[in-house]
């Protein structure tokens, strides 16, 4: 896949940059990243990661099995979570508590992770920390797959 005269030019910005450049972009464009739900802080991360130019799928379709490169999930669905990961997905997840964020990459169920790299879960209470920590996740999203890595 090479990037189209429009697509250098929308992404200009990110391919300029030496962590990114073209082989980068590309790799976003081919990627896909599972964000269910819709509190405010996942539909941030789906916009940044659809401005980064990542397709965005909020279902993980009828039969609850994901084909993507990764999720990104919040602190209401580790069950997801670890029924993706069981299955080989890459999950970013990441919980808000306390007026702290959390967010961690996890390539293992979630309960091997370590305690202190577990997403904990906020209340509703706290849209401004359930966006930043959810942006930060979307940030992990990006670095593996700017990696180029499978699962």
């Amino acid at each position: 896949m090479s990037l189209s005269d429009e697509q250098l030019e929308r992404y200009s910005r990110q391919v300029i940059l030496p962590e990114i450049g073209i082989a980068g972009q590309e790799r976003l464009l081919a990627a896909r990243v599972l964000v269910p739900g819709c509190t405010p802080g996942q539909q941030t991360a789906a916009d940044y990661l659809a401005a980064s130019g990542v397709t965005v799928d909020r279902e993980t379709g009828s039969d609850q099995r994901y084909q993507g490169d990764c999720a990104l999930l919040g602190p209401n669905c580790m069950e997801m979570a670890a029924g993706l990961l069981e299955a080989g997905t890459p999950v970013a997840c990441y919980g808000h508590a306390n007026g702290q964020t959390t967010s961690a990459m996890a390539l293992v169920p979630s309960d091997k992770l370590p305690a202190d790299e577990r997403p904990s879960a906020g209340g509703p209470n706290e849209p401004g920390l359930e966006q930043a920590a959810a942006c930060e996740a979307a940030c992990l999203c990006l670095a593996w797959l700017l990696r180029g890595e499978q699962a």
